[in-house]
């Protein structure tokens, strides 16, 4: 008995020993299997947080090819390297732009016969599909195009106002601003006359037209007829402007005049967006004066008063010619003293930074709108030497000091009340090409060599896009990964005025190089 017990002893030991390395197997199997899947999570976070690395990194490398890195500003230095530039064919990109009656998608109202050569041209592709009065008549201009300008007057002149409409913001005499307009459904508004620059615009271009061809080998039975059929609408252009100039001799905008409570845009000079540092969602104060608008309204009085038919002799009158010289004189007065009085009342007395402009003034509540704006060397461009005073040119090169860039001016620079940048919006921040190429031509002609050659500095980006057969926009700061700044193109692929703005620089600078000892 004792030893078959001392034999079952043996065995359940044996047993229990065994049981127990089973136990402690399993034990270290499971130990190992949960480190196993912890270093498999691990390692699956380590491969994708590598792969985005990755990413960000290829992201970054095609983000700095696209982008335009100092050294092409660098180019400016070189004179020979603008050679041949205004070579590059913009020809197929105008196409794009063209509009043309046989087209379904064009709204146009044209009449049943048009002249031969009638061409006119949409903003932009894809984005701005309609005419635009300022873009096509500013591209005119840019581009020295008589044929284009003609076509563009004739057809501003046959859609021009008629009427007082609130819907459209039309009033007798107004210019477009967009056709077809866009319908605003949240205001049940449409942006069809939502622009107070316009008008002047296209006194503006009939003058210049008329220069042109009064030097040109026209017929001049093409030159009697063209001016004969424009003459009503340049007459009933220079009577809205008549009736927007104020006793003090401001150009102002007031929806008012078309009997309504706002207009469809915001601002209805070229940076349609709302003024910097207001609230959007606010309804517009009028009446409003725009120094920018009030500058080209200026040049658009000076215009018509020296604008030639076909013939040689002044389309109006002697008496009228002679009130429309009170009246610039008067707007040339009142320009003077906005300078003056906006420069002295800005926001920020005791910024260190560069001083700001006044974009806007509201005469009703006493209250200007002052911001760093390339406003004061934009409208340069309209102005005649002597209008301003030397002081006042001088604070308006030290206002556009903060808007410098290595690819020229920015369009706008809104500041918080501790100094730092607000966020980019469509018209701030940005650096527009076609604005580029008018701030030289101002400078140019005030002798602010500085400036110039800043705004000269676009070229370089246009060239490199040009070559793609790309005419942004607009450039837009974006900043790497690696912390570095770089422009990008933005907006619209194919836009009009850029195209201009391309042609009219290089060529500009082609002309300089050639006439240099």
């Amino acid at each position: 008995e004792g030893v078959r017990r001392r034999s079952q002893g043996n065995s359940n030991e044996k047993f229990r020993l065994k049981s127990s390395k089973v136990k402690k197997k399993k034990r270290g199997t499971a130990r190992s299997s949960n480190m196993s899947n912890t270093q498999c999570y691990l390692c699956l976070v380590l491969y994708a947080f590598g792969a985005i690395l990755v990413f960000m990194g290829y992201r970054a490398i095609v983000n700095l090819q696209k982008s335009l890195p100092h050294e092409w500003v660098d180019k400016v230095d070189q004179p020979n390297y603008y050679l041949n530039l205004s070579s590059v064919s913009t020809e197929s990109s105008l196409k794009i732009l063209e509009r043309r009656r046989d087209k379904s998608s064009d709204k146009f109202s044209l009449p049943p016969k048009v002249p031969r050569g009638f061409r006119i041209f949409s903003a932009g592709h894809p984005t701005f599909q309609g005419n635009f009065a300022r873009d096509s008549i500013i591209t005119c201009l840019l581009l020295q195009d008589e044929g284009c300008m003609r076509s563009q007057l004739l057809f501003s002149a046959w859609n021009q106002g008629t009427n007082m409409d609130p819907g459209t913001g039309e009033e007798l005499g107004k210019i477009s601003h967009e056709i077809p307009g866009k319908n605003i459904r949240k205001l049940q508004l449409s942006t069809k006359f939502s622009a107070c620059d316009t008008t002047s615009l296209f006194l503006i271009g009939a003058h210049w037209l008329a220069v042109r061809l009064k030097k040109s080998y026209t017929r001049e039975f093409d030159k009697v007829e063209l001016f004969k059929e424009l003459k009503p609408a340049v007459v009933a252009a220079i009577k809205y402007i008549e009736t927007h100039v104020d006793t003090r001799g401001r150009f102002f905008e007031d929806a008012g005049m078309a009997g309504a409570l706002r207009y469809a845009l915001a601002t209805t000079y070229w940076k349609d967006s709302p003024l910097s540092n207001s609230d959007p969602k606010a309804d517009p104060e009028y009446p409003v004066v725009y120094p920018l608008a009030h500058a080209m309204a200026l040049a658009a009085v000076r215009a018509a008063a020296r604008l030639l038919d076909g013939k040689g002799g002044h389309v109006l009158s002697v008496t009228h010619r002679v009130k429309l010289h009170q009246l610039a004189d008067r707007m040339r007065k009142a320009l003077r003293i906005m300078m003056l009085e906006g420069f002295q009342n800005r926001r920020r007395e005791e910024s260190s930074l560069s001083e700001e402009f006044p974009v806007a003034i509201f005469p009703t509540s006493n209250r200007t709108v002052s911001t760093y704006s390339s406003d004061g060397l934009h409208m340069l461009a309209y102005l005649e030497s002597g209008d301003l005073s030397e002081n006042v040119i001088f604070k308006l090169q030290n206002s556009s000091r903060i808007l410098e860039t290595p690819i020229g001016y920015l369009s706008g620079l809104s500041l918080t009340k501790g100094g730092s940048q607000r966020r980019n919006s469509y018209h701030e921040g940005n650096v527009w090409p076609f604005e580029q190429a008018l701030i030289y031509l101002g400078a140019s002609r005030f002798g602010l060599d500085h400036v110039a050659s800043v705004a000269m500095r676009i070229l370089a980006p246009m060239a490199k896009m040009a070559k793609r057969g790309n005419f942004p926009e607009y450039f837009a700061r974006k900043s790497q990964v690696t912390g570095m700044t770089s422009w990008v193109s933005a907006g619209s692929k194919v836009q009009l005025w850029t195209i201009g703005a391309y042609q009219n620089l290089s060529r500009t600078v082609e002309i300089n190089i050639q006439s240099s000892p």
